[in-house]
Formats: structure tokens, sequence, C-alpha cells
């Protein structure tokens, strides 16, 4: 085996593992590539900190950038809280407009964004259909 392949196989059983205790969670498909879509989840805080804390720095560089450019809202909450990020009204106009400039990852948390609207919406419907 070859050192790229015994990397390679390191990180999938690096990524089964984060997948098999909960610190990872599949959360979309990613429309250009279909490829799976992964989100850490706040256990990954327990089973490895490093990486969580890393993402965590990531995300809210990502977040700052799509505040920036419009494409989301930040509400700051206090401690009892959690802050609220959703996307901005004019998100469709501004997400095509600056498209080709953003990469993987603002996409990825657009997507993700979308995808919990979605369900959101689909909770609201069922609730109100049970009325």
């Amino acid at each position: 085996m070859t050192p790229d392949e015994e990397n390679e196989e390191r990180v999938d059983r690096l990524f089964n593992y984060l997948v098999e205790e909960g610190a990872l969670e599949l959360i979309s498909i990613d429309p250009e590539s279909h490829e799976p879509l992964y989100r850490i989840t706040p256990k990954c805080q327990e089973v490895l900190p490093e990486l969580y804390e890393e993402f965590k720095s990531e995300t809210n560089e990502t977040i700052f950038e799509l505040w920036q450019l419009g494409i989301v809202d930040m509400k700051f909450a206090d401690k009892t809280e959690n802050d609220l990020i959703k996307l901005s009204a004019q998100w469709e106009t501004l997400f095509k407009e600056h498209y080709e400039a953003l990469d993987t990852s603002h996409k990825n948390l657009i997507y993700s964004l979308i995808d919990d609207a979605i369900i959101v919406e689909q909770m609201i419907k069922l609730y109100n259909e049970e009325k």
C-alpha cells in the first residue's frame, strides 16, 4: 500500500468513526457534485474537540463573509440562547450575483440553510394540518 493510500484509509476510518459516534451527520446532497454533505454536531466537541473548534472558527468566518454580501442575516443572542443565522430576504438575487465568487464552504452553508428552512416549513405545515 502506498503512503497516499494509507493516508486515505486513515481519513476514511476517522470519517466513519465520527459518523458512528454522531459527531457528523448527513444533511444534504451537493447539487453540483452530487456528493453527500455532512454537518459537524455538538457531539463532535466531546469526540474530537480540536476538529470542532477549527470547524466552528471556519464556519463563523464563512457566515461573516455571507453576511457582508447580504446573503444571510444574523441576530446575536444573549448567553441563554443561540445566535440566529437565516437567509436574507434578498438571498436568491445576491446568491446568483455572487455565485461564481463563492467557494464550496459558502455554497454548502447556504444549501444547509435552505434545507433547514424547508424542514421548518414542512413542520409548520404538518402542525397546522393537525389542528
